[in-house]
């Protein structure tokens, strides 16, 4: 057995992102308004 304690958590893990840049989260705001395929390469464009 060990001598060290082992540290539990009483929860999940917290991770925080960061701030979307605001150009790209236009440019998909942009692409979501789209319908169809034109909507599917747009969104392809902007997460590439």
């Amino acid at each position: 057995m060990s001598d060290q304690p082992i540290n539990l958590s009483s929860g999940l893990p917290t991770t925080v992102l960061p701030a979307p840049d605001p150009i790209v989260a236009a440019q998909l705001d942009a692409a979501l308004a789209l319908t169809g395929d034109e909507r599917r390469s747009a969104v392809a464009e902007v997460v590439a």
